[in-house]
């Protein structure tokens, strides 16, 4: 906050406030009791006092208020008048405040009576609104009584959560019920493991839910019983107590017959027991197996690394996606001269799964690949919107070091793409693309496997033991054989490689260039290039609204040529905000007084805020009452930044005149000055309520009244 050396006192400004927390109308007592916490720890015991007497305000929007301020302010002493709300006040918003102030405390005086509201209304020592209705009026009472037990770990009333859990209505609690259980300690976990056992669907995935977060202390007496429960769930909950390198936690990732207690398993102990990833990578689930690959630690061994490729290239082309994209991330790091092959293929194939094949387009900027640009720019025509844009932003991390994709990209974004005819030994380098996602010595005949213990086994040795094929052997445990990864699919001669390499313009039934020039503007908004300058300045007048939008708004940012300066200022005559937006920030570049007064009075608010934000701040102070909030706030952060006491002073007093509560509040809570003439000005208002509303409300801390 900016500082003054004339900061009215602190009982000074309490005395302003206190005047309208006695006034005839109750409006001013609302925003004044909201105004009091703008005092701050100076003042906190005088407004803690001020507060405790606001409570017992003949209105209830006062009251309410007032109890709201007390849910952070409010100390020890205090309970005894909180417990007095709780009873005593009908509204149901007084209630729920006390409550959250009471479990604050962890008021133990509170219990006895959460507890009863968590099982009922307690007519006959709790007042209410509509005495005699059904239950809705209370059911947010009662679940705050139930967070509230739960925050203050209040064991004893585990007997009365359990009582509502099982009313007729209890659906509407088990979700706060679940949760107070759960950070009750043992006794209370003890007790959600019971109900978990004796519910079934959603109810039971959040009772699972609400264990899943207990503290893991919490489980250390249940732990026997977990480890032989029949739910995974409860299984996957014992291992919360169990230390990695325990014995157990290597048994559940081993033996555990549930597929997600041993990948649980294996990422809770692999650390202590680093041979249960290879182990994982022949288990018979995916979900294991991701675990495993991603628990590998480097330096492999050649031979391993060899086989732990083969195998993830063979298990790539069939199976699900969580696991495709964990070979995926892992490809370009242990097989980069293998890699690029099977990441085009899945990259082209329009049939599998798009995370999967989004996942394979931004792998294609790991730097290992070194790919091509060319290869890249032949797969923008992908119909998949979200992969054209990921290999976009793959030829964004190209194009600092490779000239050649800053070319392709003023390219896309000229809409006036050509495919090159390639250079196969440029393109393909040492890459074999047609066969590099087959394993090495022909599909499915690797010269070496991993086995369930995760040792390295000779093929010709592994026949020999176990009579098997190789991939048979790989799933020794689960007795599971993986398909064989076909050789990549040959062209069909509507996309042979002589056709795939003639220049071409991105074009189709769905008119991919629009699409590719905007997401690549938008992508490469922050890329400095003459190239990309250029394509983007010939959008401007497209006749495709959207790109043209994209083009105006991309070039925003930039420093265009002085011939360019002509099309902005058409620009700034244009029908739609964005494009005069553009217009003028390209304009102001090199300020021109005429410019400015355009801006400044153009019908678009966020067109003037950006105009005033060029004036200098003696000048924004005429803006401070402007009806648009963006304006109102750039005029006031303008003059905020300019440092001078007198001028942020004189903001205050324009923002009061205009009535705008919501600059007047910025102005307070970022200077000192500021805040001290609002004070000064909400002494004297006692006979012009309007006005010390208005102060009152901006005063309140994050108040965003206009």
């Amino acid at each position: 906050m900016m500082q003054s050396d004339t900061l009215l006192n602190p009982r000074a400004m309490l005395s302003a406030i206190d005047a309208f927390l006695t006034s005839d109308n109750e409006v001013l007592r609302s925003a004044a009791v909201c105004a009091l916490p703008a005092l701050g720890e100076a003042s906190a015991k005088d407004v803690r006092a001020a507060l405790l007497t606001a409570r017992l305000d003949p209105d209830p929007d006062v009251r309410s208020d007032a109890m709201e301020a007390l849910v952070s302010l409010a100390e020890p002493e205090d309970v005894e008048d909180l417990l007095h709300s709780l009873q005593e006040d009908p509204v149901r918003e007084v209630k729920l405040a006390a409550i959250r102030a009471l479990a604050r405390l962890r008021s133990t005086e509170a219990v006895p009576l959460l507890q009863a509201l968590v099982t009922s209304r307690f007519e006959h020592q709790v007042a209410w609104e509509d005495a005699g209705s059904d239950w809705e009026d209370w059911l947010d009472v009662q679940t705050a009584a139930i967070r509230a037990l739960g925050d203050m770990q209040a064991e004893e009333a585990i007997d009365d959560l359990i009582v509502a859990l099982m009313d007729a209505f209890g659906q509407s609690v088990d979700v706060p019920v679940y949760r107070a259980l759960a950070q009750m300690g043992e006794i209370g976990v003890a007790t959600l493991i019971e109900v978990f056992n004796q519910m079934r669907g959603v109810a039971r995935r959040r009772a699972a839910a609400a264990l899943a977060k207990a503290a893991p202390e919490s489980f250390e007496s249940h732990l026997e019983k977990l480890l032989v429960a029949e739910e995974p769930e409860l299984r996957i909950l014992a291992l919360k107590a169990l230390a990695p390198d325990d014995a157990r936690s290597e048994a559940l990732a081993r033996d555990d017959p549930d597929a997600d207690v041993r990948a649980t398993a294996l990422r809770h102990a692999v650390y202590a027991h680093p041979d249960l990833a290879r182990r994982g990578l022949s288990d018979s689930s995916e979900r294991v197996r991701v675990a495993a690959l991603n628990s590998l630690a480097p330096p492999f061994e050649p031979d391993f690394r060899e086989a732990l490729v083969d195998n993830m290239l063979m298990w790539l082309p069939r199976c699900g996606p969580e696991l495709a994209i964990c070979v995926i991330e892992r490809l370009p790091v242990l097989a980069p001269d293998r890699a690029l092959g099977p990441l085009l293929q899945l990259i082209d194939e329009r049939e599998s799964d798009l995370d999967v094949r989004v996942a394979a387009a931004k792998t294609l900027g790991a730097t290992a690949l070194n790919v091509p640009v060319a290869l890249i720019a032949e797969r923008l025509e992908n119909p998949a919107r979200q992969v054209r844009a990921t290999l976009l932003a793959v030829l964004l991390q190209k194009a600092a070091t490779d000239d050649a994709a800053m070319d392709l990209a003023a390219a896309v974004i000229a809409g006036d793409i050509l495919l090159p005819e390639p250079d196969p030994e440029q393109m393909m380098g040492d890459v074999a693309i047609p066969d590099a996602g087959t394993p090495k010595e022909g599909a499915g005949s690797s010269r070496i496997w991993i086995t369930p213990e995760g040792e390295i086994v000779e093929r010709e040795n592994a026949a020999q033991q176990s009579g098997q094929s190789t991939l048979d052997a790989i799933q020794l445990d689960a007795h599971v054989t993986l398909p064989v990864a076909p050789p990549m699919a040959g062209e069909t001669p509507e996309e042979s490689g002589a056709k795939r390499a003639k220049r071409r313009a991105v074009e189709g039934s769905d008119d991919l260039a629009p699409s590719l020039a905007c997401d690549a503007m938008r992508i490469f908004r922050d890329c400095v290039g003459g190239k990309l300058t250029e394509a983007m300045m010939a959008r401007v007048d497209d006749p495709d609204e959207t790109v043209r939008r994209a083009a105006w708004e991309t070039l925003a940012g930039r420093a265009v040529a002085p011939a360019f300066r002509k099309a902005a200022e058409a620009g700034f005559a244009d029908s739609d905000p964005l494009i005069r937006m553009a217009a003028f920030r390209i304009l102001s570049q090199d300020p021109d007084p005429a410019v400015l007064r355009r801006g400044l009075e153009d019908a678009d608010a966020l067109i003037r805020a950006e105009a005033v934000a060029h004036l200098p701040a003696g000048q924004a102070l005429d803006f401070i009452g402007d009806t648009a909030t963006a304006v109102r706030q750039k005029a006031a952060q303008k003059i905020l930044t300019s440092g001078e006491p007198p001028l942020v002073q004189a903001a205050m007093r324009a923002a009061i005149n205009a009535e705008r509560s919501d600059t007047l509040g910025m102005l307070a809570r970022q200077a000192d000055a500021a805040q001290e003439t609002a004070f000064e000005i909400l002494a004297d208002s006692v006979d012009n309520p309007r006005r010390a509303l208005i102060i009152l409300r901006g005063l309140a801390p994050r108040n965003d009244a206009s």
